[in-house]
């Protein structure tokens, strides 16, 4: 009886020490793993029964999306990669760094963001301003670590109560180690917000994501998109009466302005426009020039194409008015340009042909100047219809 009592005691023992020593191992290992990672055979990483890769990715963002608003950020990282392998739409990769801020992880943050900006094409202004200024503060935050990484040790501090007899700085010297990882979060206090794919709209919390006050979180000036500029050439009829024929001459355009988000599809630029078009007759050649305040509004219909409006408002100056034109009253000459009011409205189309240089056509311009008083009788008016097609970049 005692042998039996023995055996089951040293059993006990046995398993007892097993059973410790197991959980001794495994327990590092389930506190190194964040709560929210997600193991390989997770079932959310299992795929929907379809064969459209396009459904996959929106069944894997919506599992993405629902993680991330439970602030489940590493699982939310795991399903929109998963989203970006079925469908590679830039806005997987968007929802990633987003996750990443979350997560305070600076490097793949900035990473992913850079990656969406240069796969998506035709960011809105707006978010691009938005994934500038994280940009900026993600570049600064990387910065910091990588410095804190790179500092030298130069000392340890020994608890004061057991005497070490430390042979360092008195007092100790109290520093991170070479792993230490702080600097600024970007994360901030919300969630943010993620987006779909396919020009979807937004949706997730209220976060500090597409902040409109032209500045990052931190106070700094964002990346402004700093100038808009179009170059356009063409042909231009020339109106002045009914008993003048001028025939169809070439025209030239120019315009810069400073560009201005007005939501997410709405851009415009204001600034300066110029225009030329030679005018001849019988006996010599004039010229119209034209300086005018400008406005231009570009609004995005589909992918890579928008529609634009301008309007300009300044100056016609007509010059080269020698003696014997057909413009002037008895055929005068003018000494100097004659200065008219001129007013131009047109329609353009642009097809963004990358993400600064668009292809521009502008089938119709219409500008009009009042005669002057000292204009031939019947000439009420200079008009011009332009034909202009050309080039638009934004910086």
């Amino acid at each position: 009886m005692t042998t039996f009592k023995h055996r089951r005691i040293t059993t006990l023992l046995a398993t007892l020490l097993a059973g410790s020593t197991l959980a001794g191992v495994a327990a590092p290992h389930a506190w190194a793993q964040p709560a929210d990672e997600i193991p390989p055979d997770d079932p959310e990483l299992k795929p929907p029964p379809t064969n459209d890769p396009r459904e996959r990715a929106k069944e894997f963002y919506l599992r993405g999306r629902k993680n991330y608003d439970l602030g489940k950020f590493r699982r939310a990282v795991a399903l929109f990669t998963r989203a970006y392998e079925e469908f590679s739409d830039g806005a997987f990769l968007f929802n990633i760094a987003q996750s990443y801020r979350q997560l305070d992880d600076c490097k793949q943050a900035l990473f992913f963001y850079k990656r969406f900006l240069s796969v998506q094409k035709n960011v809105p202004a707006a978010t691009k301003k938005e994934v500038d200024g994280h940009v900026l503060q993600l570049e600064e935050c990387v910065k910091k670590q990588e410095d804190i990484r790179k500092r030298e040790p130069d000392g340890t501090k020994p608890p004061d109560d057991l005497g070490t007899g430390d042979p360092g700085t008195p007092g100790g010297t109290d520093v991170g180690g070479p792993g230490t990882t702080g600097g600024t979060s970007t994360g901030g206090t919300t969630t943010g917000e993620v987006r779909v794919a396919n020009g979807g709209g937004q949706t997730g919390g209220d976060g500090d994501d597409g902040d409109d006050g032209g500045e990052t979180p931190d106070g700094r000036p964002s990346k402004p998109r700093l100038i808009a500029l179009f170059a356009r050439g063409g042909a231009a009829k020339v109106g002045a009466g009914n008993d003048l024929n001028v025939p169809l001459q070439a025209a030239v355009s120019l315009s810069a302005g400073y560009p201005l988000a007005v939501g997410d599809k709405l851009a415009l630029d204001l600034g300066v426009g110029f225009g030329f078009t030679p005018v001849p007759w019988g006996g010599g050649t004039s010229s119209l020039t034209t300086v005018a305040a400008h406005v231009g509004a570009t609004y995005t219909v589909a992918r890579k194409i928008g529609v634009r409006g301008e309007l300009d408002v300044g100056a016609t100056f007509f010059g080269g008015l020698e003696m014997g034109n057909p413009f002037t009253a008895n055929g005068a000459p003018a000494s100097a340009a004659i200065s008219m009011l001129n007013v131009r409205a047109g329609l353009a189309v642009e097809y963004a042909i990358t993400d600064n240089v668009a292809a521009v056509i502008t089938p119709i311009a219409f500008a009009y100047s009042p005669a002057a008083d000292n204009f031939a009788e019947g000439i009420d008016a200079i008009t011009r219809l332009e034909f202009l097609a050309g080039l638009g970049y934004r910086m």
